[in-house]
């Protein structure tokens, strides 16, 4: 009963990491958007890793996840101060049909004194020149601390 017993507890213990792991893998979204230029029952949304940047880690890892009949939707994301701000840390692009691979995007180490709220943001195209504009979408809020 007691081998049984430490067997249950090992078991649950186990499941109880995997599923707090998981959820630790997508600790924020800015919720889902309509993007009705892609598709009518189109969504997207933005997914960082976490939403507190502590100052010994330098870069948010950020994908795009789509939902409903979308087709292939191209993007420029990048990490922003202020959700339409033109003061950007880094970009990334590409095009994704359902979820985009994890793309890190580098917090500067320059000009950051203070504590501030950072977003990533997406600007969705329907072409791959960039010039057919399906809108903006903006992540959570991100905490970004100094170094």
């Amino acid at each position: 009963m007691k081998r049984f017993t430490k067997f249950a507890l090992a078991l649950m213990l186990s499941i109880g990491f995997l599923v707090v792991h998981n959820n630790q893998a997508k600790a924020a979204d800015g919720g889902w958007y309509k993007v009705t230029g892609a598709g009518d029952d189109c969504k997207v949304r933005v997914i960082t890793d976490r939403t507190d940047y502590p100052s010994s880690i330098r870069t948010v890892n950020a994908q795009l996840e789509s939902s409903g009949s979308c087709g292939t939707i191209y993007y420029q994301m990048s990490l922003s101060l202020g959700i339409y701000a033109s003061e950007q840390d880094d970009a990334t692009s590409g095009y994704f049909s359902s979820i985009t691979p994890v793309k890190p995007l580098k917090i500067s180490p320059y000009g950051h004194t203070k504590t501030q709220t950072f977003y990533v943001t997406a600007l969705l195209f329907k072409n791959s020149n960039y010039t057919y504009s399906l809108g903006n979408i903006p992540g959570a809020a991100l905490t970004i601390h100094p170094n």
